[in-house]
């Protein structure tokens, strides 16, 4: 049956937190500045990577990245596009 706005929507979708090993001792044994360079390149990277894998970054949160995969239309092949997205 057609939905309309105030009829939720069920959808499966695969999230993908990720987090940078070694931030907080990088950033003190580099500064802040060197650091923030590191994340720039990162996150522009992963934005890269997953978007070519199908997904979406959702967010960025200091050194975290949240990922969604099937967000929008949902593809059985999600998590195994996540998973390819994690391996590249």
């Amino acid at each position: 049956p057609p939905t309309t706005p105030s009829t939720p929507l069920l959808r499966i979708a695969t999230v993908l937190f990720s987090d940078l090993t070694g931030y907080t001792r990088m950033e003190m044994l580099c500064g802040a500045e060197p650091t923030r360079d590191v994340m720039t390149r990162v996150k522009s990277m992963a934005d890269r990577i997953i978007g070519s894998h199908g997904g979406v970054v959702n967010q960025f949160s200091g050194d975290g990245i949240m990922s969604l995969f099937g967000h929008a239309v949902g593809n059985e092949d999600d998590p195994a596009s996540c998973a390819r997205a994690v391996l590249e």
